[in-house]
Parts: C-alpha cells; structure tokens; sequence
C-alpha cells in the first residue's frame, strides 16, 4: 500500500515541483500525472472503500516507504553512475 502512495506523492515531489521551479520539464511528469496518480488514486480508493485498508495504514505505508525511497536515491544514483560508461 506504501508504494500506492509514494507513486502519488511522488507525482507532485519531485516532478511537479522541479518542472515548476526550474521552468522546464521534468522526465516522468507527464507519466506520473496522468497515470500514476489516477491509477494509484484509484486503487487505494477501492480498497478502503472494501475495508482492506484504513486510511491510517495508507498515511503510515507511504511514509514509510517515501522516506525509503529518498534514503536509496543516492546509492541508486551511484549505482546507475558505475553502470553507465560515457
């Protein structure tokens, strides 16, 4: 449920927020905004909508999961950095 919720976060932090601050487009907004966001939106509505998880759980999940994500950027860039030879 945390990865739900980060997709939709994510949407907004970075990809908005970079486009918006830097007046160009940021890779993955278009994506982010017109997919990940209805598509997860949805989802997580239909399963508390079902009782399968409370708002509580979506609100701890994405944390969690969000700041996870931001701990692994670094080392995922590093990673993606040794991979690539220019």
């Amino acid at each position: 449920m945390g990865f739900l919720g980060s997709m939709i976060f994510n949407a907004f932090f970075p990809h908005l927020i970079v486009t918006l601050l830097m007046k160009t487009y940021a890779p993955g907004l278009l994506t982010a905004l017109l997919l990940n966001v209805p598509i997860n939106t949805v989802i997580l509505y239909k399963l508390h909508k079902q009782n399968f998880i409370r708002v509580k759980e979506i609100i701890i999940s994405t944390v969690v999961v969000g700041i996870l994500l931001l701990v692994m950027i670094p080392f995922l860039f590093t990673l993606g950095g040794s991979l690539i030879n220019y």
